[in-house]
């Protein structure tokens, strides 16, 4: 355990919040880089526990180090197929397979999406597998998907509240505009579209999520997913997450229910972790910096000190924090060596 200075308190107490609120700002910023990283940002947790707890058979993209990386046209046939298999309640082995026409890739994905008649070329004998896919692209494939499996899409309207809309091809205008028009596809802005711009394994996965949603394809989970760790959306536990780390807050003047905030913080760690004792012990650490701020508050005692310790569990490391000035605890797990 870190013990601080009693001349030290304030500045270091100031110091160790920034600290956190830097950390995600930059995770933040570096997520949107595109710089990969091995995790998920916050926004796609629900999707993505969606997508593992109902099995959707896509192993080489539901993957920690894939989800902020790119989707490339290989990687869309394996999704897509992964998608019909659930919407359509089959087995991959009943779909009729047509011969390969494309010479740039052996994948049976590409092939079986080919033949369901999702994908098509972008020449008569070439796939372009390693090209990223475009949101235009996805936009148009995922339109033909819903056509494909008998569902009618119409676009009315027109979308020139986006001052990118004449970027989109002509080609993909109608399924951009069913797609905004349904809340299935967003704009990066309240402006933009960004139609030639790659699409993110988190970002398709989201897209997906709301289709099965919306046509009750999936089961929705109780769970958000960060990294690895499945957390309730219920919990009272405030969540920051972008790419390879994940920051908790809890405010303990602001909990309802401490039963609860307990069950959730061990279903979190046990849902990655696989030391019940030591994470038990590191439940118990987090739980006891409830009173610290009561018992500590400097207004209370001149003499308090700022609470900082560094627990190890196998490879991962969780920092807990906690100030004599806030009733909050920080945990700050690294989860760049997690796979």
């Amino acid at each position: 355990m870190k013990r601080i200075a009693t001349s030290e308190k304030k500045t270091k107490s100031y110091v160790l919040k920034s600290f956190f609120v830097l950390s995600i700002i930059l995770t933040l910023l570096i997520g949107d880089a595109g710089i990969a990283m091995a995790g998920n940002n916050w926004w796609s947790s629900h999707a993505i526990a969606n997508f593992l707890e109902n099995k959707v058979d896509a192993p080489n993209i539901l993957q920690d180090e894939r989800y902020t990386k790119n989707v490339t046209r290989e990687d869309f046939a394996e999704l897509i197929v992964a998608f019909y298999l659930l919407s359509s309640r089959i087995d991959k082995g009943s779909i009729p397979l047509k011969e390969n026409p494309f010479n740039d890739t052996d994948s049976i994905n590409v092939r079986r999406a080919y033949s369901l008649g999702f994908i098509k070329g972008i020449s008569s004998d070439e796939y372009g597998a390693s090209t990223n896919m475009t949101r235009e692209e996805f936009a148009t494939i995922m339109v033909r998907f819903l056509n494909i499996t008998g569902i009618k899409t119409e676009a009315i309207g027109n979308l020139n509240n986006f001052i990118d809309e004449n970027e989109i091809s002509e080609w993909a205008y109608n399924s951009m505009l069913y797609c905004v028009n349904e809340g299935v596809i967003k704009g990066i802005s309240s402006t933009e579209l960004a139609p030639k711009s790659p699409i993110s394994v988190e970002q398709a996965i989201t897209i997906q999520n709301r289709l099965a949603l919306e046509y009750n394809w999936f089961t929705p989970s109780k769970d958000g997913y960060y990294s690895g760790f499945f957390v309730p959306m219920d919990t009272e536990l405030i969540i920051f997450a972008s790419g390879e780390d994940i920051s908790v807050r809890i405010t303990w003047d602001k909990i309802l229910d401490y039963e609860k905030l307990e069950h959730d913080l061990a279903y979190m760690l046990e849902s990655k972790l696989n030391n019940i004792a030591k994470t038990n012990n590191l439940v118990k650490l987090i739980l006891s910096t409830q009173s610290y701020y009561a018992n500590n508050s400097y207004h209370n005692n001149k003499t308090a000190e700022d609470f900082e310790e560094i627990f190890q569990l196998g490879k991962y490391s969780f920092r807990i924090s906690s100030s004599c000035y806030s009733p909050e605890t920080w945990i700050r797990v690294d989860c760049s060596q997690m796979s």
